[in-house]
This record gives C-alpha cells, structure tokens and sequence, in this order.
C-alpha cells in the first residue's frame, strides 16, 4: 500500500499534537505543532470544523477597505464585512490585538426569553459568524498580496474548541497556507479565562488575535486583586470593531465604532431596519458611559416624561415581539 497523501499526514499528525495540547493548557505549558514550530504557534484545538464552503467568500471581486457613509449594518453577513474591514485597516496599522464585540443573530427564542439556553445558546449563534468573519479576513489578506506575491484560493481551515463549557469560552484558529498569516478568535473570553488568554496572546506572537464578545464589562470585574493584572493586559488590545445595542428611556439605539472611526451614536427603527446618525464622539478609546447617552438624547429630543418612557418601552416591546 502507498504512502497517504501529504495533506492527509499532515491531519492525521497535527490532530494528535492538538490532543495532546489540550492538556498542556491546563498543566500551565504548551506543546507545539511541527508544522508552525519555527513560528511559535502553540496548539491547542481538537476539532476541526468543516470551512469548504462560505457564503461570504468568494473568488471573485476584491473587497474595499474604503468605508461607506456611517451607518449600521443590515444582516449578519453586512455586519461580518463590516467588522473585517475595520479588523483588517487596524491590523494594517500594527494593531495586532484587538477586541470585538458583534450582534448576534436570535436563535430559539421565545415570546419571553430571547435566549432560553443561555450563554451557550449565544455560543451557537456566535460561532458561525466568527468562522464566516476569519474566512473574510482571509481572504482581505489575498487581496492586499501585490502582483509579484504569490497567491491561493485555497481557504483556510478553521480549528475550534470550546475550553470552557460550562461559560462557552472558545477559541478558534485559522490556519493559513502561510503561518505567519494565522488568526486567532476566542469567543466570549471572561475573568476566570485570563491565565489562558495570556498563554495564547503570547504563543500568537504578532499574529492576529481578536477578543470576540468578552464577558466583563470593566477592569473592576476581574475583582480588587486582579484588576491591575487584567489592565495591563489589555490595554494593547484596540476596540477595532463595536457594535451594541441600547434602549434609552424607550428609545431604540445603536452604538457603533468602526476602526479608525470615533464612536458613533445612531437611532435605529425596529420596524424597519432604518438608522440614522445623530451623534459622533470625540476620539477615545472606551465605550462611551450609558450616563453620556442618555445625556445627548436628552439634548436632542428632549426628557421624556415617566408615562412617556412607559408608553415608548412598551411600544419597543410590541415592535420587537
């Protein structure tokens, strides 16, 4: 019997070196994979997803890093282009950390809980649309090869595995046909993930590392002694990409920043989808405080009344049912 092919060796070894990654993790070091060892990209994924196909990329046409008119995106796949851009101008700039926070699409949910399964409910949204987000930053990356670089259409293979169960913590690893060109996303990254977070960052080296959706709202929720750790920690990481939405005294909102962009406050219609700018920020790199909001809408609307702001929120209420 002849040998398997090349791409097939190349599986069958890096799947167990991954195996055996998963316990590296927890025992404080890391193994690395024969393939990357002269780059430093330590293992640490089991499963592979299947990344044959995507919508979102296509072999034809290139994409335009230059940005349209502020506004917010319409659908999933107009929210990943729009979070590749402004991952892909920051990593140009030498960004090379970065997080992002994204809407996600609603799955089973119910007239009384958009979520009923929780945060791993929202891990199942997420995922998806963070593979789709790694396979356009990828493909970015072609485009900005010049004529004498050499380029593939193969796409990626994206490497997943979800370190934390119980809080749906992952990561994930796009793989490229050139090492030094892979990515990594960990998907809902909260306190108790920081010792892993770190050993990740730094086995990345100066690769792309993104911090999909974190579950802590401020350095204080790493609690009194590990606050000054977590600061320092992710102060290099840029808020290239933030998308939220707000409902202010009834007032549906959307928060938007799109690396090199200042914030942006837009109102949003939920009937329709429509939105319209109505305040940009001075330059900053915070989320800008609820309290500010609530201060600018004040100015432009005026103060509602409380049977006012009761009639608005039950009126979101019924759009949004």
């Amino acid at each position: 019997m002849g040998s398997p092919p090349m791409h097939l060796k190349h599986a069958t070894q890096f799947l167990w070196v991954l195996a055996m990654s998963v316990f590296s993790l927890a025992s404080g070091f890391a193994l690395t994979s024969s393939s990357r060892l002269e780059h430093g990209w330590h293992c640490f994924e089991l499963r592979m997803t299947e990344s044959n196909a995507d919508p979102d990329v296509t072999s034809e046409g290139r994409d335009n890093l230059v940005f349209s008119p502020p506004r917010i995106p319409r659908g999933t796949e107009d929210q990943v282009l729009q979070a590749s851009q402004s991952i892909q101008r920051a990593f140009n700039d030498g960004i090379t950390r970065q997080q992002v926070k994204i809407e996600l699409p609603l799955i089973g949910a119910t007239e009384l809980d958009d979520w009923p399964g929780g945060i791993k409910q929202q891990y199942q949204a997420c995922e998806p649309m963070v593979i789709s987000l790694l396979k356009k930053l990828a493909k970015l990356d072609e485009d900005d090869l010049n004529e004498n670089e050499q380029k593939t259409t193969t796409q990626p293979q994206i490497l997943s595995q979800v370190i934390d169960a119980d809080d749906a913590v992952g990561v994930l690893q796009a793989q490229s046909s050139d090492p030094k060109k892979d990515k990594l996303a960990v998907i809902f990254p909260n306190t108790e993930s920081i010792k892993v977070l770190k050993q990740l960052s730094e086995s990345a080296g100066n690769r792309l590392k993104l911090l999909v959706n974190p579950q802590w709202k401020r350095v204080a929720d790493f609690g009194f002694f590990g606050q000054q750790d977590a600061k320092k920690f992710l102060e290099p990481y840029e808020r290239s990409y933030h998308i939220q939405s707000l409902l202010v005294y009834g007032r549906s909102v959307r928060l938007l920043r799109r690396y090199p962009d200042p914030w942006q406050l837009f109102s949003f219609d939920e009937k329709t989808g429509d939105s319209t700018l109505i305040h940009v920020f001075q330059e900053g790199k915070d989320v800008p405080e609820y309290k500010v909001i609530e201060d600018i809408l004040d100015r432009k609307y005026g103060r509602m009344s409380v049977a006012e702001r009761i009639q608005q929120s039950t009126d979101f209420i019924k759009d949004t049912l």
